[in-house]
């Protein structure tokens, strides 16, 4: 056996990331005093984290007879309920398998899910919608898929996808993810406040440069100067950039188109709105909002953003919370010159990670839930829980059509997410690192810090450091393996 404290021997893939961890740490040593013992503890330190956060707690079988299927996700809260009914219409639908799912806060579930492989006790399927999967196939935490695929799920996925969905779930040369859902961003608006600053609702702007003058007319301040309603607030260079007729793909050699001239635009047309209103007075305003997840909680309700970019999510929770509130949705406009039909969309993927006892039934499930199986059934999911369905079939179901006659607003959403100039974060091995680096570029440049070229460019420098080290250490991680 290896003395790699973190060797696995039913598979080198199951413990590559624990291990990739492991180099990390050797890599930043200085000083090799007590080797030995540093290994142990972080070896005792693993072990500890394993049983105390990683590893389930017994469930209640309903129907132990059959093969467990273990589902870890991310809804909480009002959404859970969702997923428990998304469980038992699968157990009910046949007699072989049973899932038992578990919520998983997503804060966490990067952590929870390597510490569970690590100890040999991964879910069978689990979901996510952060762009984490071209970092955790990368890092050997997931497994291809196309060999669980018919023919007739390969069909599907290629002809009936929204090109973003495929996007998304391919990364490394193999499909890791299943598409079970999509989010995407667009203009919600009052026509109350809108007739009330003197505009005509019915004739959204067409542009960009239109959207902001529309939202100078709906600002209000108070007499000491102090912004008591913001019109319009970009934010999300991810959002914007594809409008600009740029964005963040992933080049031939690996890296991320980032520093160009169309993204440094974007980048600067979100600082120059900040700047207009200025830093402080946006601090002292959004310190003052009431700003949650839920429907009642955003500001957008009580009038404080006449217009707001957010994703379809908002039109559900509007139903159910706020159904008094008059308002609209739009596509987002480019600038003038820009990109039409441009826009930025992200995935809930579910996959199957490395150590899943159970692949065949975890892939059943996912053909379940994902419409692949049915697009009837998947569309009474998606209605249900308001999402912007993976499939063309599943919109196309009568459940989801009564569900977009009943809420007009979101087929906005359907329309702009069908477009190839949707874009998702590129699912690169360092996807995570990137997206959170991209955030903080943004808010530099917010903040008056830097200007969009200094970010851009220092972001560039940023992720072409990460690559190279992502490199080394997977050069390091081969020779551990016994790799020439």
């Amino acid at each position: 056996m290896s003395e790699d404290p973190f060797y696995d021997e039913r598979s080198s893939r199951d413990s590559h990331t624990v291990r990739l961890a492991y180099v990390r740490l050797e890599e930043r040593r200085t000083s090799p005093i007590m080797p030995w013992l540093l290994r142990g503890l972080a070896a005792m330190a693993l072990i500890v984290a394993i049983v105390w956060f990683a590893l389930p707690a017994p469930v209640q079988r309903q129907f132990p007879e059959r093969i467990l299927v273990r589902l870890w996700h991310q809804w909480t809260g009002e959404r859970q309920p969702l997923i428990e009914a998304i469980v038992a219409a699968f157990n009910r639908s046949q007699d072989r398998y049973e899932v038992i799912s578990l919520s998983v806060p997503a804060s966490v579930s990067d952590q929870k899910l390597m510490l569970a492989i690590a100890g040999g006790e991964p879910p069978d399927v689990m979901t996510q919608w952060s762009p984490t999967i071209g970092t955790w196939a990368a890092d050997g935490l997931l497994q291809p898929l196309e060999d669980l695929l018919t023919a007739e799920d390969l069909r599907v996925l290629r002809e009936d996808s929204y090109p973003v969905a495929l996007k998304a779930a391919y990364c490394h040369g193999h499909l890791y993810g299943i598409p079970i859902g999509m989010n995407n961003f667009a203009c919600y608006y009052r026509p109350d406040l809108v007739r009330a600053a003197g505009l005509d609702p019915d004739q959204f702007p067409d542009s960009l440069e239109g959207l902001v003058e529309w939202g100078r007319k709906l600002d209000r301040v108070d007499a000491q100067g102090r912004l008591e309603r913001v019109g319009f607030l970009p934010s999300r260079l991810a959002v914007f950039a594809p409008l600009f007729g740029g964005g963040f793909t992933e080049r031939p050699d690996g890296g991320i188109t980032i520093d160009n001239e169309n993204n440094r635009r974007a980048l600067a047309f979100i600082g120059d709105v900040y700047r207009h209103y200025g830093y402080e007075r946006m601090i002292q305003f959004r310190a003052s909002l009431n700003t949650g997840s839920l429907a009642i909680e955003w500001p957008f309700v009580n009038g404080l953003y006449p217009i707001s970019v957010d994703g379809q999510w908002r039109v559900e929770q509007l139903a159910n919370y706020a159904p008094e509130i008059e308002y609209r949705t739009a596509p987002l406009p480019p600038p003038k010159g820009g990109r039409v039909h441009a826009g930025f969309g992200t995935v809930n993927l579910a996959f199957i990670p490395v150590g899943a006892r159970e692949r065949v039934g975890a892939m059943a499930f996912m053909r379940f839930w994902s419409g692949l199986q049915d697009p009837l059934i998947a569309g009474a999911f998606n209605a249900s829980g308001g999402w912007l369905p993976p499939l063309r079939t599943i919109v196309e179901s009568p459940d989801f059509q009564d569900f977009l006659r009943k809420n007009p607003q979101f087929r906005t959403f359907v329309t702009a997410i069908d477009s190839p100039a949707v874009e998702p974060v590129p699912p690169v091995a360092y996807q995570v690192y990137f997206n959170s680096r991209m955030w903080q570029a943004e808010d530099r440049v917010v903040r008056g810090d830097k200007t969009a070229a200094q970010a851009l460019q220092d972001l560039e420098e940023e992720i072409e450091r990460e690559r190279g080290r992502r490199s080394r250490l997977s050069r390091v991680g081969a020779r551990s393996d016994g790799a020439p």
